[in-house]
């Protein structure tokens, strides 16, 4: 408990500032499930990147950096970036066969930031 005063119209208050158990545990509670559905939120986002395609590395770098920017309570961890390698015809290539277009995705997991918590 806390007590502070105060001048509000030349009247003097005093006010008594209570924690309580209860209220204690709902804040908890209420942040928690923030969390949680922010988490599914930074999923859906990290799912979509996942899936696409960049002309180059740098260009996939930032796009994930922008991406972990977004989020208040997670960040990306155990980033990987992988080339993947298009050819003109369908099916497999053959091994002379050369691409016509490098792509690059993007890949990683989430964690929470505890800190923020």
């Amino acid at each position: 408990m806390v007590e502070k005063s105060s001048d509000y119209g030349e009247i003097k208050q005093r006010w008594l500032i209570v924690e309580s158990e209860a209220r204690k545990k709902s804040s908890i509670k209420q942040v928690n499930k923030q969390v949680e559905k922010q988490k599914e939120k930074a999923s859906a986002a990290l799912r979509k990147l996942s899936k696409q395609t960049f002309a180059c590395d740098p260009d996939a770098k930032k796009a994930l950096k922008k991406l972990s920017n977004s989020f208040k309570y997670h960040k990306i961890n155990n980033i990987q970036y992988q080339k993947t390698a298009e050819y003109e015809q369908s099916g497999r290539p053959s091994k002379l066969a050369n691409p016509t277009q490098i792509n690059y995705r993007v890949t990683g997991e989430l964690e929470t930031k505890l800190e923020v918590i």
